[in-house]
């Protein structure tokens, strides 16, 4: 949880108090969540007959997640993104009015509806400090300003149609709200009465509290502990534990300590060695409780009581849970085959050959027979010659299979067989060759509606090749795959699972600096319109003119150009809907004279910007240490005498860029804020905290909104 911290000395700020406000509130709003879940959940409230047609509803809470502040809370902006669990409360008794319907042998159906609200109240007006030279000892006397936010449960009826009594259906409860009562009235009713409120359904109450969630005692708690049943869909049962037995109790009728009818729960208890003439047990009943399970230390294993009794009378079986043995089973572990629809046959893992066996035919020690499971194994190099195996059936048992270390590749057997006879034959996975792996690697060709064909990657030549021969590592034919590998991530940077760009590898963009251009290739002299051709990627533009940009779609995710506007500016112009940096389909985007930047396409209908770069030199660089309304340019930001806002441009144009670096290592101590002056950043219409020591940003306007890089 977040906590103020204040220096001595310091001037006190509002924002200290409000934070010593909001701090504890979201801590206290995730202690609820964690404890209570989102929400809505709702505590007291309870609901009685008032005077004539009404109704009372006492004091108590809603518990709902909620936006941290919907509005501004004194100089604290809102926060309507962040959610916590927030509490709304009420004190006193709020009536509800349930008229009776006016027709006879009709009834109305009334919901008792609860909300959390965030509530601003108690206006006082307030003394404010006067900065004026002279009379700093006079305040000034202001408006009344509200002074408290409180966290309110609302209350409100909806009422239902009258109809026929036995007809009349509950109103659905409001967006917003929680249905808490259903209150029925009937024509000429007078008053209300215990029996026409009820629960509405699902109404989240909250039943179990900390005080009474489990109680201890030595032994039986019947005819000792007074405990509750719980109620469906609302409250647990009491619990309480044994600790004479290890074992707990649960409460399945309501009543005090002498009428309170306990039942012991089946929960599994330790013993160490066979639980028979030792341990008490009930074997449960269909439907009804789980028979008693001990975990018998001695042998790892698990024992089910199958007939209710004493510890010298309960009869336990041992279940056929997973036992360990190295080695194969046969001929040294009893187990049982299971039945069809029934009981699941006895499995044991073979610790020295790292596979599993099943058990097959029920009998000891000496008669139980174990089968080998084609669960996968680890083998280094070719299995065949060296692997016993199955080869599965149709609709029935997978094939075994192995994954050899020495090739990384995988291996399945075709073939039933022992270490000598089976057959494995080798997966298509993609591998991976240094260079053409033709007459070098085996491959299969796959075929239409069945198995994949085999796939390489070449890293010496950083090329896929597909098998399209099945053969031998001498006569499997494989094919070169050309073109742009769009979406793959392969070529120019790394791509996520949509197909956008994630990392350029290379900056292959234009740099505008004081000793000329810098360029990682030729560039094209830009003069007049100019349309880009398709074919040609990583172009490169400087001067001045227009660039008609091709179909984004007619192109591959991660095609670029580039740009540098000299001596005027370059307007960029997409094709038909497509969008620059996010801006309006089809809109023009303005490149400024003395900027460069290089543009990205995503091969569906965008360009991103990339590597937006001012002309080096072509603007001083600025020192700020106040709060100053900003032009554009370069600024070196010192906070570490104070905090101050400073404002972006009023009226900015498409293309305006500034940049920001910490002057003097302060702006973790002492942040400051950039805001916004009437426009949005990053399309939300908020300021921006700048918090983080060390650091520089550029900002620039778009035309729509001002976007950080």
């Amino acid at each position: 949880m977040d906590r103020v911290t204040v220096q001595f000395g310091a001037n006190p700020l509002d924002t200290d108090i409000l934070n010593s406000n909001r701090y504890p509130m979201i801590g206290l709003g995730m202690a609820l969540q964690a404890l209570l879940g989102a929400g809505p959940n709702v505590d007291g409230l309870p609901c009685a007959p008032g005077t004539g047609l009404a109704v009372n509803i006492g004091q108590g809470s809603i518990y709902v997640s909620a936006p941290i502040d919907e509005t501004d809370y004194g100089s604290l902006p809102a926060d309507t993104t962040d959610m916590i669990v927030q509490q709304g409360i009420t004190f006193g008794e709020t009536s509800l009015s349930v008229p009776a319907p006016t027709t006879a042998g009709q009834s109305i159906a009334y919901l008792v509806e609860a909300q959390f609200q965030q509530v601003d109240s108690d206006p006082v007006q307030l003394l404010y400090y006067n900065s004026t030279p002279g009379q700093q000892l006079q305040p000034i006397l202001g408006t009344a300003t509200n002074t408290k936010r409180g966290g309110v449960c609302a209350l409100q009826v909806k009422a239902g149609t009258p109809a026929t009594t036995g007809t009349q259906v509950t109103p659905t409860v409001d967006a917003g709200w929680t249905a808490l009562y259903v209150v029925t009235v009937a024509y000429g009713a007078t008053s209300i009465v215990s029996g026409n409120i009820a629960l509405a359904a699902g109404a989240p109450f909250v039943q179990a509290k900390l005080g009474n969630l489990i109680q201890v005692c030595s032994g039986n708690p019947n005819g000792v502990l007074a405990g509750s049943a719980g109620v469906v869909g609302l409250s647990a049962p009491s619990l309480a534990w044994d600790a004479a037995e290890n074992t707990i109790w649960v409460c399945s009728t309501t009543g005090t300590a002498s009428a309170a009818v306990w039942v012991r729960n089946s929960l599994m208890q330790v013993y160490a060695g066979n639980p028979n003439g030792n341990v008490a047990g009930s074997a449960g009943t269909p439907a009804g409780p789980s028979p008693a399970m001990v975990w018998d230390t001695a042998e790892n294993a698990l024992w089910i009581c199958v007939t209710t009794g004493t510890a010298s009378t309960a009869v336990w079986s041992r279940n056929s849970l997973l036992p360990v043995y190295a080695g194969n089973p046969n001929g040294h572990v009893a187990g049982t085959a299971g039945t069809a629809g029934g009981a699941s046959p006895s499995m044991i893992w073979d610790t020295t050959e790292a596979t599993l066996w099943i058990c097959t035919a029920s009998g000891t020690t000496t008669t139980a027979v174990w089968s080998r499971n084609s669960l996968m194994q680890v083998y280094a190099g070719n299995p065949n010659g060296v692997v016993a195996g199955l080869a599965g059936v149709a609709g029935g048992a997978s094939p075994s299979m192995i994954w050899d270390t020495s090739e990384s590749v995988l291996w399945i057997c075709t073939t039933a067989g022992t270490a000598t006879t089976a057959v494995w034959s080798r997966s298509s996975l993609m591998q991976v060759y240094g260079g053409n792996p033709n007459g070098a690697v085996a491959g299969n060709a796959g075929a239409i509606g069945g198995a994949s064909p085999s796939v390489i990657w070449d890293e010496t030549d950083t090329a896929l090749w597909v098998c399209t021969t099945t053969g031998t590592a001498t006569t499997a034919v494989w094919t070169k795959i050309t073109g742009p590998l769009s979406g793959l991530g392969i070529g120019l940077g790394l791509y996520d699972n949509a197909g956008n760009l994630a990392v350029l590898i290379a900056d292959s963009s234009i740099r505008a600096t004081t000793a000329g251009l810098q360029t990682s290739g030729p560039v094209v002299a830009l003069s007049g319109t100019v349309a880009v051709a398709a074919a040609n990627n990583a172009q490169k533009f400087v001067g001045i003119g227009t660039l008609m940009l091709p179909a984004a779609a007619s192109l591959w995710n991660g095609f670029r150009i580039s740009a540098a506007a000299l001596g005027g500016g370059i307007t960029l112009t997409p094709n038909g809907t497509d969008k620059i940096s996010g801006g309006t389909p089809g809109a023009a985007y303005p490149l400024a004279n003395g900027v460069s930047a290089e543009f990205v396409c995503d091969g569906v209908s965008n360009w991103n910007v990339l590597f937006l770069t001012p002309v080096g030199g072509g603007s001083s660089i600025q020192y700020i240490n106040a709060a100053t309304v900003l032009t554009k340019g370069d600024y070196l930001v010192d906070t570490s005498a104070s905090r101050f806002t400073c404002l972006l441009p009023a009226s900015p144009t498409q293309g305006t860029i500034l940049t920001f670096a910490d002057a003097n290592a302060s702006w973790g101590r002492n942040p400051w804020v950039l805001g916004n002056n009437g426009a949005t950043i990053m399309g939300q219409n908020n300021s921006l905290t700048v918090n983080v020591a060390d650091q520089n940003f550029t900002i620039w306007f778009n035309g729509a909104t001002w976007r950080l890089d």
